[in-house]
């Protein structure tokens, strides 16, 4: 059965072939061949459509079946079902649309001092601040440590790259807000991201830099699914205290002292689990440690300060 389908798929797209040499005569062959690549894609899509139906299908029967089957059988036999068809979705999808790969950035500034010239990519959003639309204007809270921690990073010859998944209004309006002595070198929003099976994700291989010196932080897994390995996630910024900045402060002067050639395996490292203790030795675990305690007294200052200012 399924080879009868496969026969007369491949016999329409034939067809539309013949057709369109009946149509544009032998001379017009880029014409017939447009013609052509049209109805491959149109049946492509046909069967992208198909795959969805089918989809639908599949979750209405899991979801049938479900009170009759074990909880531990009932998951079992949805990842049974849906990755072959996601499988089969997302390879009509890349076959049709191909990944943008156009550079967003000209190629990075050598370091001034002949070192390894790290570049650091930010989210924004979640990342670095919290913000609310209100009243046609935003308010926004910033994430505590976060312009010592942009005035460390460019210390320590970091290149920083604001890369947010935002429109180009609210990046550009919030940025100064986070970066009043302009330590970030390079403003990204939502335009620079590749939008990839119905996502927009962020791909780094479009920023003109060597993947082996570039770390990208956020706290959306989906938006480094093109590049993992230069990943470092962060628990997304709820307006309450935290100490994420602080941690990622104490990183990044660990991968300068350390000179990493490649910042994945380090990374990696990082995702799995390992303290900064661990990857970096105690030098970096205690420049946290002083990082941490500078932290709160700033913090306990700042507090006490606001509480006079009251009373």
């Amino acid at each position: 059965m399924a080879s009868n389908r496969a026969a007369r798929f491949l016999g329409g797209v034939l067809q539309s072939v013949g057709r369109a040499r009946v149509i544009f005569g032998t001379h017009g062959r880029a014409q017939a061949y447009k013609f052509a690549s049209r109805a491959w894609k149109l049946r492509y899509t046909g069967l992208a459509v198909g795959s969805a139906v089918g989809l639908n299908c599949a979750v209405a029967h899991s979801s049938a079946q479900s009170e009759r089957l074990p909880r531990d059988h009932d998951v079992k036999d949805r990842i049974d079902l849906f990755r072959p068809i996601s499988f089969l979705y997302g390879m009509v999808y890349d076959r049709i649309y191909k990944r943008e790969t156009k550079k967003v950035l000209p190629p990075a500034l050598p370091d001034e001092f002949g070192g390894i010239k790290y570049t650091l990519v930010l989210n924004l959003e979640g990342t670095l601040l919290q913000s609310e639309f209100m009243n046609n204007k935003y308010r926004t809270k910033l994430r505590p440590h976060v312009q010592t921690f942009l005035r460390n990073a460019q210390d320590l010859g970091y290149e920083v790259i604001i890369f947010a998944n935002d429109d180009f209004t609210k990046v550009e309006i919030l940025t100064p807000l986070l970066d009043p002595e302009r330590k970030i070198m390079h403003h990204l929003n939502q335009e620079h991201c590749t939008f990839y099976r119905g996502k927009y994700v962020k791909d780094l291989e479009r920023l003109n830099r060597d993947l082996k010196t570039v770390i990208m932080v956020d706290w959306n897994k989906e938006m480094w699914a093109f590049q993992p390995e230069n990943a470092l996630y962060v628990k997304k910024f709820d307006g309450k205290v935290d100490y994420a900045l602080v941690e990622l402060d104490a990183l990044l002067e660990g991968i300068q002292k350390k000179r990493c050639e490649d910042v994945r395996p380090v990374l990696q490292k990082l995702q799995e689990g390992y303290t900064l203790g661990e990857v970096f030795g105690d030098e970096v675990k205690k420049s946290y440690e002083e990082k941490l305690q500078m932290f709160e007294h700033k913090r306990r200052y700042a507090k006490i300060k606001t509480m006079h200012k009251k009373g």
